[in-house]
């Protein structure tokens, strides 16, 4: 992540002097002209070299209550540019660009950016938090993870302006899979549990007796110790589907499956039924060998098809 705490007179480069500033318009046909998705220090130098008034974004402007509203200004192949209205308290999820990079400039309030890492063994961790004012420019490189907001103490509502290359509805390789059938499990009886004791450095926890009904699986002894899942519902097969971030967007109502040319990826209505820490139940809307993305849909608007990049 690279931030710009207020726009300078020179672009990155040097080249562009302050008479060079660029119109609304005329970034609006910069971006539209790009046959190659521009470098993030390019969108820096342009956004930065731009003077965008609010009466030049007042076609894009508009809030909702639920969650922060997104207006598409251009669009091709190499970069989009959407100008985002949020309300005090909307926030984005905590995600990444999918392989494109990304540069925003506060056109008026207040951003809060919390940036996260990944690490391979804990997980996703919190890195930092920065505040962008009025003017301020920033941005996600790869593979940079963030959350954006508008902060609830800010009392006023948020513009900003950004600008993705590629458009982050491009996607570069499908986070999904196959709807797919559940295994059976063993079906057991939970009799007892009780605390476990920590001695010398052996993890706490609770211990339990249970009761397998039927043949003993293989490996199995009276005495062994074992980790287990534990469902308190009983077992049906089901279709599922694997859980993901496109549940926060969709709500469950629909899913982006992948055509069967492999080359883009179509809006379905679907039913869900219930829930595991790793699968939905599908009740209508897809069959098992279907593919899906289920990856998060934060970036993708209003769009009815992603073009996928393999």
């Amino acid at each position: 992540m690279a931030t710009l705490t207020a726009p300078s007179a020179n672009s990155a480069t040097g080249n562009c002097s302050p008479e060079a500033k660029l119109s609304f318009t005329d970034l609006v046909e910069l971006l539209s002209a790009q046959t190659a998705p521009p470098t993030l220090k390019q969108l820096y130098t342009w956004l930065e070299n731009s003077n965008i008034s609010d009466e030049d974004l007042q076609p894009y402007l508009g809030f909702k209550d639920g969650t922060y509203w997104r207006h598409l200004v251009c669009r091709n192949e190499a970069v989009e540019m959407l100008v985002l209205c949020w309300k005090p308290g909307h926030r984005t999820v905590i995600h990444d660009h999918n392989g494109s990079v990304g540069a925003v400039y506060v056109q008026s309030g207040v951003v809060w950016e919390t940036m996260f890492s990944f690490d391979e063994e804990k997980g996703l961790r919190y890195h930092s938090i920065n505040e962008h004012q009025t003017g301020a420019l920033t941005g996600a490189d790869v593979p940079d993870i963030h959350q954006l907001g508008n902060p609830d103490v800010s009392e006023k509502n948020l513009v900003t302006i950004h600008v993705y290359s590629p458009p982050v509805g491009a996607v570069d390789g499908l986070f999904g899979g196959r709807v797919q059938r559940p295994r059976q499990f063993r079906e057991q009886r939970l009799l007892r549990v009780v605390p476990v004791v920590v001695l010398d450095g052996v993890a706490d926890g609770l211990g339990g007796t249970l009761e397998l009904v039927g043949d003993v699986p293989q490996g199995i002894r009276r005495g062994q110790t074992l980790q287990i899942r534990l469902a308190f519902s009983d077992e049906v097969e089901a279709v599922q589907v694997a859980k993901g971030g496109f549940y926060q967007q969709t709500g469950g109502n629909w899913i982006f499956k992948v055509a069967d040319n492999g080359k883009i990826a179509y809006k379905v209505d679907i039913q869900l039924g219930r829930q595991n820490p790793d699968y939905y139940e599908v009740l209508e809307g897809l069959k098992p060998g279907d593919k899906v993305v289920t990856s998060s849909y934060e970036n993708y608007g209003n769009m009815q098809e992603l073009v996928l990049n393999k």
